[in-house]
């Protein structure tokens, strides 16, 4: 179900700001792809606001086992391919999306995040069937794909969903978010406050949930902006930023439960 909330756009550095202004922006979010999928679930929070200029996305470093939602590695969750000036990302099992990531870069032949688009629902209906096979037949994953176009001159995304037999789904203009913030207003007013604010109320809400309607959100947010500008010789570049920008309070605590139910660890 789709929600909205307003926010002002201010989850982008200041120089993203300055060239793009203070905009009011609704915040779609990406809905629940029904109980069963969050369940299985492993990567979590997915946050971002898509600009013909610029492209930002939001993700926590937590990874979380499947079933009691404990924390169970510290990773990343979006994955910045340069050559196509673009970024790849997803929700759902780790295994499937970085699988996904793997075979983009090392057997698709393609100039651009649109001439990917041609080819990807076919690779990841085959991919996910074999997934399926291995005993994951209870779990979604959504795959998100960003990048320039060149022949526009602006940036665009793509959602592949299973759910949907990964059909290609070109996104609109905007900002969403996963998971959903229900039917909520909050405001934001500055860069760092905005990012953290929506991490931080996306948390609360996950942990007051029953554990098996949570997703599992902590360790660092990691904030990845692409930001187009003009050369002198008037063609368009792309600059893409990360940061690490937030720290959890629980960071320290979801490390250690981590550690320990590394095979080493498990007869302390």
């Amino acid at each position: 179900m789709l929600t909205r909330t307003t926010w002002r756009l201010a989850v982008l550095p200041p120089f993203v700001l300055s060239s793009i202004g203070s905009i009011e922006r609704s915040c779609r979010a990406f809905g629940r792809a029904g109980a069963t999928g969050v369940r299985r679930s492993v990567l979590t929070v997915l946050n971002f606001y898509l600009h013909e200029s610029v492209v930002c996305v939001v993700t926590d470093t937590l990874g979380v086992h499947p079933e009691d939602k404990s924390p169970l590695r510290l990773t990343i969750k979006a994955y910045p391919v340069p050559h196509w000036q673009g970024l790849i990302c997803g929700i759902g099992p780790m295994q499937f999306i970085v699988g996904w990531y793997c075979r983009a870069i090392t057997s698709m032949l393609a100039k651009g995040i649109r001439h990917l688009d041609e080819f990807t629902p076919d690779v990841l209906r085959e991919m996910f069937e074999e997934y399926e096979q291995c005993g994951s037949r209870e779990t979604t994953s959504t795959i998100y794909h960003f990048g320039f176009d060149h022949d526009a001159g602006c940036f665009i995304g793509f959602a592949y969903r299973s759910a949907e037999g990964f059909v290609s789904e070109e996104l609109e203009y905007g900002a969403w978010i996963h998971p959903a913030l229900g039917d909520s207003s909050l405001e934001f007013n500055s860069v760092t406050n905005s990012l953290i604010s929506i991490a931080k109320e996306q948390k609360l809400r996950d942990e007051s949930a029953p554990v098996q309607d949570q997703v599992g959100i902590g360790g660092h947010l990691i904030s990845y902006v692409m930001l187009r500008f003009e050369r002198d010789d008037g063609t368009y570049g792309v600059r893409t930023e990360i940061d690490r920008c937030h720290e959890f309070p629980d960071y320290e605590e979801a490390y250690r439960r981590a550690c320990m139910k590394l095979p080493a660890n498990q007869s302390l």
